[in-house]
């Protein structure tokens, strides 16, 4: 993977890093970090960096993975995957559902009778709440459920986690939890710098992801459209 070169001559320490575990970003954050790094305790490291874990996966919505569930006679609301950020694909049975608005689907109902009652196989969802889907037609028996989803990967807890990203958005995790540390101390000029290196890193995971959109837990690899 090409990085990103430090042509900053006010930025004396690279950010890229060989060891790609938790432990090995934090020692470079450490390292940038100078004089100031003796006042942050391991735990503040972990909490900045897992930071700009969460950040890139939300600006890029590059961690993709699924969630199946049974669904239940007569239900058509369900569960969205605790850790999602946007439902990008719904199958029921196997059968790719088309995204529909909430209003929309509401208004199916005829001659007084709910649309919750009227039963067969899901062929349309649409967002319901911040934390549930809703399906149409209500599932008139037990089938597989399966959300495709953008979503946060698990924190980096022990030393020898590694993310599930790149080594550039490793890179940019190192420069955004630099940058966070170094804005609490008021270093306003070495923010500056590398949060100007971490918007760089960014901006080139996104044009990789277009061309090659193969970072996360299955990526983007299965068949069925974003």
């Amino acid at each position: 993977m090409a990085q990103i070169s430090n042509t900053n001559a006010n930025a004396t320490t690279s950010s890229v890093s060989s060891d790609r575990s938790l432990a090995g970003l934090r020692k470079v954050v450490r390292r940038n970090l100078h004089n100031d790094a003796q006042f942050y305790t391991d735990e503040d490291l972990n909490l900045a960096i897992n930071r700009g874990y969460r950040r890139i996966a939300s600006d890029t919505l590059a961690y993709t993975s699924f969630f199946d569930q049974n669904t239940v006679a007569g239900t058509n609301i369900y569960d969205k995957p605790d850790n999602h950020i946007q439902i990008t694909n719904v199958l029921f049975d196997n059968y790719r559902c088309d995204p529909e608005k909430l209003s929309v689907i509401l208004n199916i109902g005829y001659n007084g009778n709910p649309v919750e009652n009227i039963l067969g196989r899901s062929s349309q969802w649409c967002e319901y709440s911040s934390d549930q889907i809703l399906l149409y037609p209500t599932p008139d028996g037990i089938y597989t459920l399966r959300q495709f989803y953008a979503g946060y990967p698990a924190d980096l807890a022990a030393d020898t986690d590694i993310s599930v990203w790149t080594a550039q958005a490793d890179e940019y995790m190192i420069n955004f939890a630099t940058a966070e540390l170094m804005l609490r101390d008021g270093e306003n000029d070495k923010w500056a710098i590398y949060d100007k290196k971490a918007r760089e890193n960014k901006d080139l995971i996104k044009r990789i992801i277009k061309q090659v959109p193969i970072i996360g837990d299955r990526a983007r690899m299965f068949e069925y459209p974003l």
